[in-house]
């Protein structure tokens, strides 16, 4: 099975590059403003201090964003929401971390939080 066909004529393959470019040149700031988003590090940080985490998973945690999935933020005016699905990892572990968080007054704070570990299938509620 071919993954790839190869284009007919040559401004068929420029408009296919261009598309994917322009693509990349878009989404990329969008993610960047993702991860430095007061949402993401009051998320990460939850994660990073929460002590079932740091049981299961273990300490000196690395947090990750997948790049084209998993987050969702809207707010405005000093109201909103946001969802991230955060990879995990440390030495001893690997997991994925499903958080949601609502603002309001200006601060984010957390309303459901899941743990995912690689070792168990069950879902742990953090909080």
């Amino acid at each position: 099975m071919k993954l790839f066909v190869k284009p007919k004529s040559k401004r068929t393959a420029l408009w296919i590059g261009a598309f994917v470019a322009l693509s990349i040149a878009i989404y990329f700031p969008v993610y960047l403003g993702v991860i430095h988003s007061d949402a993401y590090n009051s998320a990460t940080n939850f994660i990073k201090q929460n002590q079932t985490v740091n049981r299961l998973i273990g300490g000196n945690l690395s947090c990750n964003l997948k790049l084209f999935s998993g987050y969702s933020i809207k707010h405005t005016f000093g109201s909103g929401r946001a969802k991230f699905n955060i990879y995990v990892t440390s030495q001893r572990d690997k997991g994925k971390v499903s958080i949601g968080l609502e603002k309001s007054r200006g601060d984010w704070r957390i309303i459901r939080a899941e743990l995912h570990t690689s070792k168990n299938s069950n879902v742990i509620t953090l909080k």
